[in-house]
């Protein structure tokens, strides 16, 4: 490792060779061959999120919903959103923010909207890297039914997946727990997601479709955040939090 750069890892390999002997530091050599690779490591979260939900449509959360930023670095922004936040429901969503303060939020947020219109383009706004580069180094969830998908996620996490790609349906156990405060885990999910119960997440939420309805949310608990590149619909009693310091572990 370079010492004028943490994240560099260099990798030299050398070779000889001698038509009659074998070669090496101490024998003469017919050719002398180096080959030396620079490789430069990335954090997994190129720019965190600053709100409990970000979404680059739509944000309707209604009752009996609770979402909470108490981060004063956000400044408590509960919602992020490229379009509206609806207003429709016959009660909201309960939301809080920094002591002393109701929470905070931001939509109709043209650029984070223009970005959504394309999913590369809205993944590397937060993971820094196209979606095929991310897919290399996570693991793959697999299965042939959205249970049995579920399943897989559990077995793949107690055997040390942290990082999850999730192409098909899926459904989560309601007591399923992915992740710690101190071990958070990044969920990426192309299609639709259930959350049976009260099934807890530490860490990252990252929804890329466009549907509302493909996030059905029921009681999911999450410390962390979710980020969704379309429509948000929440109209069940989740319990989401913010936390920034899971971020920062996760990145």
């Amino acid at each position: 490792r370079p010492a004028d750069d943490a994240l560099a890892v260099q990798i030299s390999a050398t070779g000889c060779v001698h038509a009659a002997t074998p070669c090496g530091d101490d024998a003469q050599a017919d050719a002398n061959a180096r080959l030396q690779v620079m490789a430069q490591t990335q954090a997994l979260l190129w720019r965190r999120p600053v709100a409990t939900i970000t979404a680059g449509g739509t944000i309707h959360a209604c009752a009996p919903a609770t979402i909470a930023n108490a981060d004063s670095r956000t400044p408590g922004w509960w919602a992020h959103a490229g379009g509206a936040l609806a207003s429709t429901c016959a009660a909201p969503a309960l939301v809080s923010g920094v002591a002393g303060s109701s929470a905070a939020s931001h939509s109709s947020d043209s650029l984070l909207a223009t970005r959504a219109t394309a999913s590369d383009t809205f993944f590397a706004t937060w993971f820094g890297t196209p979606l095929a580069h991310y897919r290399a180094v996570a693991c793959q969830v697999a299965g042939d039914t959205a249970g049995v998908r579920g399943g897989d996620m559990r077995r793949l996490f107690n055997e040390g997946c942290r990082r999850f790609i999730v192409d098909d349906d899926i459904a989560f156990d309601s007591d399923m727990t992915l992740g710690s405060a101190d071990d958070p885990v990044a969920l990426v999910l192309m299609a639709r997601a259930t959350f049976a119960g009260a099934a807890t997440v530490h860490g990252l939420i990252y929804a890329n479709a466009p549907d509302a309805a493909a996030l059905q949310w029921a009681q999911l608990r999450w410390r962390g955040a979710v980020i969704a590149r379309g429509a948000v619909l929440i109209n069940s009693a989740i319990d989401g939090q913010f936390d920034d310091a899971v971020l920062q572990r996760l990145a």
